[in-house]
């Protein structure tokens, strides 16, 4: 059995034909047919710019019309695929979930224990939800819907999840100009990363509370020293709403972010359909990579 990598920056190098109802592919000078594929993991879907597309209006330059060309035929390709292989995860899915709102309503049909959550809409929306989670003792805390970094005079910004300090008096706030995440914030005993490949759960255990500053809020601010990583069991209860959500999304691969709450609850955060793992290998041990290759041969 070969595999065959291809990078999403790279993907223009991938020569793609089709010929007699049948597409074959050359890369890096080795060519295989479509029939001959078992399966597909799609770790990042590419994007236009991958093939060199900066503009989508009615008139282009030459550059712009081939590589518009490159990616309807890279489409055409792999949604002929999916037909025939197996895909981790279909390309429809892996977008779809990637948006934390849709994840919220299936989390919940899951049977996940989940934050109570206001995007804010409208200032006096965000002010009586911000109230009314301080008047029951609570705090809130912000997110972004969209992580990516923010570029600012030749400075790179990224936003993490942020706690509203109670000082703060919410009254007549603009809330409106960016639509942002708030949610009533959980005291964590520690965190959990799920990864799953098909049928198997893979838990490691984030110490996320014996780390000093940020990291305690958001375990992305890593102080990875100073946060202990390991494998662990978790109720079979949870694992099988795990299962019972990929079902629900039509996921075969995905990476869920829990707390474990001070109040024994496991609270579901997100779960990222492109996940990353080799952080938690290189700590823990825990054969994910073989895990996720047997998933695919199997």
């Amino acid at each position: 059995m070969t595999a065959f990598r291809i990078d999403a920056e790279q993907v223009d190098q991938l020569r793609i034909s089709f010929q007699d109802g049948h597409f074959r592919f050359d890369l890096h000078g080795e060519t295989f047919r479509a029939d001959e594929v078992r399966s597909v993991f799609v770790r990042r879907r590419p994007t236009s710019r991958d093939f060199g597309i900066s503009e989508r209006g009615p008139d282009v330059d030459v550059g712009t019309y081939v590589a518009l060309q490159k990616e309807m035929l890279f489409q055409d390709a792999m949604f002929s695929l999916q037909a025939s292989a197996r895909f981790y995860n279909s390309f429809d899915s892996s977008t779809r979930f990637m948006g934390k709102l849709i994840q919220d309503i299936v989390a919940k049909q899951a049977g996940f224990s989940v934050a109570e959550t206001l995007v804010g809409s409208s200032d006096h929306q965000v002010v009586a939800f911000i109230r009314k989670i301080r008047d029951r003792g609570g705090r809130v805390c912000t997110k972004p819907l969209a992580q990516k970094n923010l570029e600012r005079d030749g400075v790179l910004y990224t936003r993490y999840t942020e706690l509203i300090d109670d000082s703060i008096k919410v009254e007549n706030e603009d809330f409106e100009s960016c639509p942002i995440i708030f949610q009533e914030y959980i005291e964590k005993d520690y965190e959990l990363r799920v990864t799953v490949a098909d049928k198997k759960v893979m838990p490691i255990r984030i110490e996320s509370q014996m780390a000093p500053g940020d990291t305690r809020i958001d375990w992305r601010k890593y102080n990875i020293p100073r946060t202990p990583h390991s494998a662990c069991e978790i109720p079979n209860e949870l694992a099988d709403r795990i299962l019972r959500f990929h079902e629900l999304a039509g996921l075969r691969f995905s990476a869920f972010d829990f707390i474990k709450a001070r109040d024994g609850r496991y609270v579901f955060l997100e779960t990222n359909p492109s996940g990353q793992w080799l952080w938690l290998e290189n700590i823990t041990g825990f054969p994910i990579t073989r895990e996720i290759a047997l998933a695919l041969c199997s």
